[in-house]
């Protein structure tokens, strides 16, 4: 019984944390087929890294192995101690559908590994 107590105490005094890859915001401009632009803010969790000289267009899709996401087009960064948590209301999410889109240009990235950064969404009230 000591022995298992031990082992606890142990095992409870060491930090241990999982990784679970990379995390980074993107702000991404996606152009259609008939010239329509949008942009937003992009937030994903890929275990590979991102090169900015390889990943864009259809690679940028392969990249984050999805034909949807869901791109907030304003967010309000707090600094919080020593955590930054970014803020949206649910009215500047929209769904995109990668697949109406010819042209994906990452516009500015931010690798915040660790997850310092999280995305709280806000009803209207």
């Amino acid at each position: 019984m000591i022995k298992y107590f031990i082992l606890i105490c142990v095992l409870s005094s060491l930090n241990l944390f999982g990784d679970a890859g990379n995390d980074y915001r993107f702000y991404l401009e996606l152009i259609s087929k008939n010239s329509d632009t949008i942009s937003g803010y992009f937030y994903h969790y890929p275990y590979n890294e991102y090169d900015k000289f390889t990943h864009y267009d259809q690679n940028f899709k392969n990249f984050i192995k999805k034909d949807s996401i869901a791109l907030y087009s304003f967010i309000s960064t707090v600094n919080i101690g020593n955590m930054n948590i970014d803020f949206s209301k649910t009215d500047f999410k929209k769904t995109i559908d990668l697949n109406k889109y010819d042209h994906i240009r990452v516009i500015d990235y931010l690798d915040f590994g660790g997850g310092v950064y999280r995305i709280k969404e806000l009803n209207k009230n």
